[in-house]
């Protein structure tokens, strides 16, 4: 089951067959920062999970490191400061972690930030 509308899943997995495996859609990419951090950036998931959420956008590490396990204590730091300070007062619901099995991009730590459709809202408005 994917969390993509089938139009958006054939779309992302024709593009994924045409891009160069060696390029890391995070680090080559030419999208817009929403929010800056010193080792983060919130940008807009070009392929978003649009069955399950109306917004879904992407906290990525600046730095191209595999997973949590890799960050550095500042970067560390910085995360915890966007989880426990900054995203809270945001828009964003949700906070989502492919688990490595199911990671689309291996070789850039990144996680979802997503505000769900109403239907699968689970806080009463």
């Amino acid at each position: 089951m994917s969390l993509r509308t089938k139009a958006l899943l054939r779309k992302y997995e024709v593009d994924r067959t045409t891009q160069d495996p060696k390029l890391c859609p995070f680090c080559t990419t030419g999208e817009t920062i929403k929010q800056e951090f010193a080792y983060w950036h919130i940008v807009p998931n070009k392929y978003p999970y649009n069955k399950l959420a109306k917004t879904n956008d992407m906290l990525v590490l600046k730095r191209h490191t595999r997973s949590e396990q890799d960050l550095t204590p500042e970067e560390k730091k910085e995360l915890l400061f966007i989880k426990t300070d900054f995203l809270p007062k945001s828009t964003y619901k949700v906070i989502y972690e492919n688990l490595p099995a199911q990671q689309s991009i291996k070789g850039h730590y990144h996680v979802h930030l997503l505000v769900l459709h109403d239907k699968y809202s689970v806080m009463p408005k």
